[in-house]
């Protein structure tokens, strides 16, 4: 009610692009094992599939987690929100996305996974710091340009929530479109993997 549906709305539309993530990995593993069935040495890969030859830079992981990095940011007005005008406020960000906070998890409990996103270049530095602190801090596997699409002209995900005086959320805003360039991973890495976190 608070959002008049736009967050309804919003998440319809990660659910329907995970799915339809989930269903090009499904074709792509029933084409291998078609593949390996007919013992075929053809070694063409779709171009939404990294190439076998990229994946060298990871070690064989039990887990292997597709989904969004976000940025995220929360602010709360230091007074009474007022509308159609600026507001001060606390504002706090923080690294966010599903995909993401799952795969800090597993590399904290020292699982090493292996994460498939996307995140955009338009905004200079800031993919690299985020991936930075997956790899250094928390033990995730994760390379761009491999694992991680970096995609030009668009902006790294991001979720901007304002809340009102009394912490709740009075609105948000959701920019997603990097999303949509999440990498499906090969094969070669899925037929590895115990679990596939999607």
């Amino acid at each position: 009610e608070t959002t008049g549906g736009d967050s309804l709305r919003s998440n319809m539309s990660l659910v329907k692009r995970n799915a339809q993530v989930g269903a090009e990995i499904a074709i792509a593993i029933a084409q291998q094992q078609r593949e390996t069935t007919a013992k075929s040495t053809s070694t063409t890969k779709t171009t939404t599939t990294i190439q076998d030859t990229k994946t060298t830079t990871f070690q064989d992981s039990k887990f292997v987690v597709m989904g969004g990095i976000v940025q995220d940011i929360v602010a709360k007005p230091s007074a009474e929100l007022r509308l159609h005008t600026s507001n001060p406020a606390v504002s706090v960000p923080s690294d966010g996305g599903v995909g993401r906070n799952v795969a800090e998890a597993l590399g904290r409990l020292g699982s090493h996974p292996i994460l498939y996103s996307a995140v955009g270049t338009a905004a200079g530095g800031g993919p690299n710091d985020v991936l930075h602190r997956l790899q250094k801090d928390c033990g995730v596997q994760c390379a761009a340009g491999e694992s991680i699409a970096m995609v030009p002209h668009v902006n790294t995900a991001s979720y901007i929530a304002i809340l009102n005086q009394d912490g709740d959320l009075h609105t948000a805003c959701a920019d997603m479109t990097a999303l949509q360039e999440i990498v499906i991973p090969p094969t070669s890495v899925l037929q590895k993997a115990e679990f596939l976190v999607a």
